[in-house]
């Protein structure tokens, strides 16, 4: 089970994720925020293209505990009341970096495009013994039952961007492996038994030509290493990315968790000053 503090820690992504969309994306018709019944005091909650879902809502039993997973929540998404066929999924951390269309996402046809990252996921079986992490022994996993379920391979992780998806990508799931996604919805913590259900449709739907390669610019930053924090002056001068991750990660050294913040939130305020519609 991974416990560890920077998954459930806040440094204020939320409000910026929300301006660089509005920002850059006005295309987006509706934004679903999915919270563990929370709702944040500058939210707009009365805009009519915002909602706040409680991820409660997402599962089919009402007495379904409160997960602390993403993954069981992912699992879930296609279930959202009002989710439109193709839609945009975004962790808070992942904002837009200059304007986009939605042909960046989506061909003509409605294909989403997958976008991988440079970096692969070693071959063999999750092994937590022998130094895999949770994120590790999951894609493993979620690589293996794809190996299974089409005969194909697929080792490289879906790249820190906006992830295109759409309602009919996790009912092919849902027939291709019954019962895996109602399996990992009901886990309720992370842990390496998990498939990772955005990589799991995605790949799916590559293999059955439901989905298609794409590329996407963009940049991913480590905000626990001295040296990646570094390159967010650039980033931010440059504006080249469509998108970028700022990944609260304690495991690099030279910054205390105090001075990510500071480092992150002056970046951000500087690259999306503009309030957005969804704030009050």
């Amino acid at each position: 089970v991974d416990y560890a503090e920077n998954r459930y820690r806040d440094r204020g992504e939320l409000r910026y994720c929300l301006r660089s969309i509005a920002a850059h994306a006005p295309w987006i018709r509706r934004v679903f925020l999915v919270t563990d019944d929370q709702t944040p005091p500058w939210l707009a909650t009365d805009h009519p293209r915002i909602t706040v879902v409680d991820h409660r809502e997402l599962f089919a039993d009402p007495a379904h505990p409160a997960v602390f997973n993403s993954h069981a929540i992912e699992s879930r998404l296609h279930h959202i009341p009002g989710l439109a066929e193709h839609f945009l999924y975004f962790n808070d951390d992942i904002f837009l970096g200059r304007p986009q269309r939605p042909q960046n996402y989506f061909l003509s046809s409605g294909l989403p495009k997958v976008f991988h990252d440079q970096r692969a996921v070693a071959p063999g079986a999750p092994d937590t013994d022998s130094g895999d992490d949770v994120f590790t022994a999951s894609q493993k996993a979620t690589r293996h039952a794809v190996e299974q379920a089409v005969g194909r391979t697929y080792p490289h992780i879906l790249a820190h961007t906006p992830y295109p998806l759409s309602r009919s990508l996790f009912a092919h799931v849902e027939e291709r492996l019954p019962g895996r996604l109602t399996g990992i919805s009901r886990s309720v913590f992370r842990s390496a038994d998990d498939l990772a259900p955005v990589t799991l449709a995605s790949h799916l739907a590559l293999a059955d030509g439901r989905a298609v390669e794409g590329e996407l610019d963009h940049a991913y930053v480590s905000t626990g290493r001295t040296e990646e924090i570094e390159r967010l002056p650039v980033l931010a001068a440059e504006r080249r990315s469509d998108a970028f991750c700022l990944a609260d990660d304690d495991a690099g050294t030279g910054l205390s968790p105090q001075e990510q913040q500071r480092a992150v939130a002056a970046f951000l305020e500087a690259y999306f000053p503009v309030p957005s519609p969804y704030e009050r």
